[in-house]
């Protein structure tokens, strides 16, 4: 989560976050976690960050 939460701009870093928005559609969560990732998602589409990976993280 934190990877995801900290928008790093590197190489291959937005691939990493689409794989892992992929794996996390199917772990089990917290209700913390969960919160904290709706809260995070949220904050980006309220910036209007849409990056290449945002798809996978809206599915």
């Amino acid at each position: 989560m934190n990877l995801i939460e900290a928008r790093l701009m590197t190489s291959y870093a937005g691939y990493a976050r689409e794989r892992l928005a992929r794996a996390l559609q199917s772990a089990a969560l917290s209700a913390d976690q969960a919160a904290r990732l709706s809260a995070h998602f949220l904050d980006l589409l309220e910036r209007g960050e849409r990056t290449a990976e945002f798809r996978a993280y809206l599915k």
